[in-house]
């Protein structure tokens, strides 16, 4: 079964939108406006509302953190996102979040030089989804801020 994709998102839909289905809605929304802006990613998320690119941009941290540690996030083209993720946590009220990916911003370039600081970060980072539910974060701030996404 296909999910619908929508290019265009409205309050109407995004309230009518159960929350298991919104985030998913969401990052494909920003992912086709995206696609249709003929500029590098970076300079095309930039241009996003600030709910697009708080979304955006902690999307890119969780999926490689998630995937490969703070290591892979640094090490892909996605590092460039690390600063805008964390006023994207912030923007969802993931405090304890913004506060790891601050520390990782700084500790990054030790890192990829030999420091061996980031994989205790990857640890506190899974961890912190016991303590921050950033799902529920991300639904309430976009129903909060409906424009933003709209």
């Amino acid at each position: 079964m296909h999910r619908p994709k929508y290019g265009k998102l409205t309050r109407e839909i995004i309230e009518a939108m159960p929350d298991k289905d919104l985030e998913q809605a969401i990052f494909d929304n920003i992912s086709q406006i995206i696609g249709f802006l003929d500029k590098d990613e970076l300079r095309a998320v930039e241009e996003l509302t600030a709910g697009q690119r708080a979304s955006y941009a902690v999307w890119r941290v969780e999926s490689e953190v998630n995937n490969g540690g703070f290591y892979q996030f640094y090490q892909n083209s996605t590092g460039v996102f690390g600063s805008m993720a964390v006023e994207g946590f912030r923007t969802f009220g993931a405090h304890k979040f913004a506060a790891l990916m601050a520390q990782a911003e700084t500790l990054r370039y030790g890192y990829l030089s030999g420091d061996d600081s980031l994989p205790d970060l990857d640890k506190e980072f899974y961890s912190t989804y016991g303590i921050e539910n950033l799902n529920q974060l991300r639904i309430d701030y976009t129903r909060s801020h409906i424009e933003e996404f709209i």
